[in-house]
């Protein structure tokens, strides 16, 4: 992953699939980030017949915007992600910051190149086989316009698990 792979699509696959079946998951449910990123494995998913409630694709069709978003990202000691410029940590997390190592120019490059190839004809699959559950969302906005547009997707279905 630091070189700018991804994990191999077969083990990929083979653990969300397995996450997938686990107790806590099968009653509440859950949001996966960053899966499918391929074909393969939006077709793998759906093959599994794995059951999905919606997809939210959040676009962000720009390269140097999206350059600087991930090599601006900083992780706090609890997890929790910043950005230098963007979202600030609070000055008493300053020099307890880490900057992940596939957080690079070159490593963003090679990501970057695999998504030109792969991402159009996984967005289409996904579009096309789950049409009636898949949002794009215009992610070139900032943090808090984004989340707000995420949050009207979830919000119906927030609400229908209200008691």
């Amino acid at each position: 992953m630091d070189k700018g792979e991804y994990v191999p699509d077969h083990f990929m696959c083979r653990l969300v699939k397995d996450r997938l079946a686990q107790p806590d998951v099968l009653e509440h449910g859950c949001l996966l980030d960053g899966f499918p990123r391929k074909l393969c494995q939006a077709m793998a998913m759906s093959q599994e017949g794995i059951a999905v409630k919606n997809i939210v694709f959040i676009d962000v069709p720009n390269e140097d915007e999206l350059r600087e978003r991930a090599c601006g990202r900083r992780m706090g000691p609890s997890g929790e992600i910043f950005h230098i410029d963007r979202r600030p940590p609070p000055p008493e997390l300053e020099g307890q910051l880490k900057h992940r190592a596939d957080d690079n120019p070159q490593t963003f490059k090679k990501r970057w190149e695999t998504y030109q190839k792969e991402g159009p004809p996984m967005e289409g699959f996904l579009g096309d086989t789950y049409h009636d559950r898949f949002q794009k969302i215009n992610g070139l906005s900032s943090i808090d316009q984004v989340f707000e547009r995420i949050q009207k997707v979830f919000e119906p279905m927030h609400a229908a698990m209200r008691p």
